[in-house]
């Protein structure tokens, strides 16, 4: 599992604090199926996880319409590209129960594609706004 990097920081705090505990949320699902947790719990745990980046991605939608950024389109269709894959785990957790397969997927989500994002859709999100602060405010 990828940690949290202060390297991914995007300067905001809200978004910050919020990529960090999705992290710690990601271990502790991560954990829940590597130990074979029913599933139930697992998918309580993943519904929890589908929860909380629905209420990140639409805080940083407002960030990123307050701030009228101009990849805003690509930014919250990457955002919805991701929750579509937890919502198939979740239906696939409801329908068979947890797996080596949901595990593995579970994984390379977080591994390959939310650490990818981190570090390059965010990181041009917070390029746009470092820009446009005066630099007193950075």
């Amino acid at each position: 599992m990828t940690k949290w990097d202060p390297a991914m920081a995007t300067g905001v705090a809200d978004i910050d604090t919020q990529h960090q505990e999705f992290f710690r949320r990601a271990e502790l699902l991560e954990d829940a199926l590597a130990q074979g947790q029913s599933a139930a719990m697992v998918g309580e745990m993943l519904l929890y996880l589908r929860g909380y980046c629905h209420e990140h991605f639409a805080s940083e939608g407002r960030l990123m319409r307050d701030r009228a950024y101009p990849a805003a389109a690509k930014h919250v269709s990457e955002h919805a590209w991701f929750s579509a894959q937890l919502d198939s785990l979740q239906r696939t957790i409801a329908a068979r129960g947890p797996s080596d397969l949901v595990a593995m997927r579970i994984t390379e989500l977080i591994s390959d594609w939310w650490v990818t994002h981190l570090r390059t859709t965010d990181m041009a999100l917070r390029e746009f706004i470092q820009a446009g602060d005066p630099p007193s405010a950075r």
